[in-house]
């Protein structure tokens, strides 16, 4: 990765807020066995083997790679998990030459099913977190709902340095589960081969707070929540229009939350957070079920209602919480009611914007057009991570996007050398991708090139004095001809692209809405009018028709107009990469439903496109920033890619060739178009009785699907009353 690549997320993870909200803690409680709960599991023994090494191919140690853990099964009463305290093996079982030392710890959570692990929660500690071997630690304020009647498993693990042992005990002193070793994204569960030894532990369980009706709302009213924090918010009727007995405030930090449990018919809900922010605007925070969700609660003296948009609700157990953010507001209640997922999106138009597109890029567009709302097709941008994807997954990308960033002539003054990098992805259609360029502009001119700003970070605002509003006010200006100077390169490169026959999923000036590029520096009319020029000089002065237009921002503020638009795209870091993204797609569904595909051109991770599906969210295609995928679990990795929802590279490949248009000639040839997979070859037969066999077909051209087309004539069509015609991949 690039630096500039780091420098973009820590840009675009500024503006948002952290999901994950929950205020667990880890202590040492020192080497008294702790005090089980009503509802807890446990397993107290230590009889036996009280620490696991390599019996049966273990390492029950913290460092290990996949993590020491233990299963344990649920009853047939839905329970909130809200602790678990884990026995340290006995002294000496630390690493003997400097010791763990004070690091942070992490604690996973997992469903287990048929011998696989799904990452459902990670919990990390203080890092100024130690410990005395032979102790009991305790994780708290957990607070994760668990459904009847399942497997799950912790694990355990130190992040820095040195080893520790966990407790175990021989024997099989819990029958509801074994120790483990599990790694930390999911995935394959490693079992001890005697399937005899448990960890000891203390699981703290507690009974759900609240039983939903069968159908209809639930609210679920703060004073009744469990109330956490430091300080601890509490419960008061002091402001009158309340419902319930009270409300709760004191909210004073990120640390404050207000947590319920409860039940209710699975499916999803509506959530509406009755609130008070008598203290100006104020951003809050929260989770449901593990996954997050944020807004921002406007000024308001007396009580308000916040949309939160669409939650999941599931069978069993739920979690709800919400507090932290910018702190300093009160909360009422919370109501939960019943919906229905979105419709999905309306059918847009294939006609692209510029009117001599060609018939790659016009064909490209039909394919993409035809599955919107009902595929979401899987991209990545460049092919970093293509082997970390297809060693988990078995699957690749349908869609590359590379970056003609090294090709702007600022950079190029200062050494930089792209080599052969566009001509590197051309020969990516050969192997079946489609292609998409975006375009890091390295500012024309005005580079700062300090130490905290060098030259190779120019496409930053903070990077860069050029004004580029000034210099398209001025047309005889340097800093206009700069301006044009750098199109023309990358026009040459897009040229390559062009002559090869390959359309492209163009996407420059991205994010300028955000300010952090030097192209939103100067506002959204500026913005606008760059838009223009690059549009106009690409397809008009050079000719490039090649292209399908795809603008990422959000705010129809800064839209260029549906004349140099095709596709509009969002790009979105979430912390929590399960987040649905519904308020991102909605803002654009209002606007261009039915009128523009809407698609995920940049994502911090690896999104979850079921869950998307889901809530009525159905980007054309998603693309993940390099990097990102390797924090994501595994497990929904491979589900993404694996599911019947998302096309990657070999579907594409294995769609049909189809014959789209046949058109006599003047010259009494008959003109043939049709699509097939990106690169491969391809027969066009002939003949002129359709109960022929086909042996008997005559091969009238070959070739490729270059661009994901092809174009053949037939000479001899005249020489017929009648032909017929037929495409074959070998």
């Amino acid at each position: 990765m690039n630096k500039f690549h780091l420098l973009i997320v820590a840009a675009i993870l500024t503006a948002v807020w952290p999901c994950s909200i929950l205020a667990q803690t880890l202590t040492d409680i020192g080497s008294a066995t702790p005090v089980p709960g009503t509802n807890d599991v446990v397993q107290f023994s230590t009889s036996g083997n009280t620490q696991l090494t390599t019996s049966g191919g273990f390492n029950y140690f913290t460092d290990n790679s996949s993590a020491p853990g233990q299963t344990f099964t649920t009853g047939t009463n839905p329970l909130v998990l809200t602790s678990v305290a884990i026995k340290t093996g006995s002294a000496p079982l630390n690493s003997s030459t400097n010791g763990l030392g004070p690091q942070p710890y992490q604690l996973r959570l997992f469903s287990v099913s048929g011998g696989a692990a799904s990452l459902l929660a990670t919990y990390t500690s203080a890092s100024t977190f130690s410990y005395v071997d032979g102790d009991w630690l305790r994780w708290n304020n957990l607070f994760f709902g668990l459904a009847t009647n399942m497997t799950y498993a912790y694990t355990f693990q130190r992040t820095s340095n040195g080893w520790g042992g966990l407790a175990v005990a021989s024997g099989n002193p819990y029958n509801g589960g074994e120790a483990v070793l599990i790694p930390n994204g999911g995935g394959t569960v490693t079992y001890q081969s005697s399937h005899g030894y448990d960890a000891v532990f203390d699981i703290g369980l507690s009974r759900v707070l609240t039983n939903g009706p069968s159908s209809g709302a639930l609210r679920l009213e703060a004073e009744n929540g469990l109330l956490s924090g430091n300080p601890v918010p509490y419960v008061t009727t002091a402001t009158p229009g309340y419902t319930g007995t009270g409300y709760v405030t004191g909210i004073q930090d990120s640390t404050a939350l207000i947590s319920w449990s409860f039940t209710a018919p699975p499916g999803l809900y509506d959530l509406q957070v009755r609130y008070r922010s008598p203290f100006g605007q104020k951003g809050f925070n929260g989770t449901i079920n593990g996954h997050g969700f944020s807004g921002m609660f406007s000024q308001n003296n007396s009580f308000a209602v916040f949309d939160a948009g669409l939650v999941q609700v599931v069978s069993g157990a739920n979690t709800l919480q919400i507090g932290g953010g910018w702190a300093w507001y009160d909360i009422d209640n919370a109501v939960l009611t019943p919906t229905n997922a979105p419709a999905p999106p309306l059918p847009v138009p294939a006609k692209l914007c510029d009117p001599q597109a060609t018939f790659a890029a016009r064909m490209l567009m039909a394919e993409l057009v035809a599955d919107y709302g009902k595929v979401t097709w899987a991209g990545h941008h460049d092919l970093s991570d293509n082997n970390y994807i297809q060693s988990h997954t078995g699957r690749l990308p349908a869609i590359i996007e590379g970056d003609l960033i090294d090709y702007s002539p600022s950079r190029i003054q200062y050494g930089d050398n792209p080599g052969n990098y566009t001509e590197s992805h051309i020969a990516l259609d050969n192997s079946g991708y489609v292609l998409g360029f975006c375009w890091h502009w390295n500012a024309p001119t005005n580079l700062l090139n300090t130490t905290a700003e060098p030259w190779y970070f120019g496409f930053y605002t903070v990077a860069t004095t050029f004004n580029f509003a000034t210099a398209l006010a001025n047309t005889n200006s340097v800093e206009y001809a700069l301006i044009l100077r750098d199109i023309d390169a990358i026009a040459v490169q897009l040229k390559k692209v062009s002559d090869a026959g390959i359309p492209v999923l163009w996407r420059p000036l991205h994010e300028a809405s955000g300010g952090w590029f030097w192209w939103g520096a100067q506002g959204s009319g500026p913005f606008k009018a760059l838009w223009r020029l690059l549009y106009n000089r690409l397809t008009l002065y050079h000719h490039l028709h090649n292209l399908i237009w795809v603008c990422t921002n959000e705010d129809p503020a800064w839209y260029p107009g549906d004349d140099m638009v095709d596709i509009l795209g969002v790009d979105s870091y979430p912390a929590d990469t399960s987040d649905p993204l519904q308020s991102d797609w909605q803002t654009l569904k209002s606007q261009f439903d039915g009128k523009k595909l809407i698609t995920l051109s940049e994502f911090g991770g690896m999104p979850d496109v079921e869950r998307m599906h889901l809530f009525g969210v159905w980007f054309s295609y998603f693309s993940p920033w390099p990097g990102f995928v390797e924090s994501s679990p595994i497990a929904t990795m491979d589900r993404i890619y694996n599911s019947p929802q998302v096309i990657t590279l070999d579907e594409l490949g294995a769609r049909p060739p189809v014959i789209v248009s046949n058109t006599p000639a003047r010259n009494g040839s008959f003109q043939l178009a049709g699509t097939g997979p990106h690169g491969a070859t391809y027969r066009l037969l002939a003949a002129s009785d359709l109960s022929q066999p086909r042996t008997s077909w005559q091969t009238i051209s070959n070739g490729a699907f270059t661009g994901g087309v092809f174009m053949s004539s037939d000479s001899k069509a005249t020489n017929f009353v009648k032909r017929f015609y037929r495409i074959a991949t070998p």
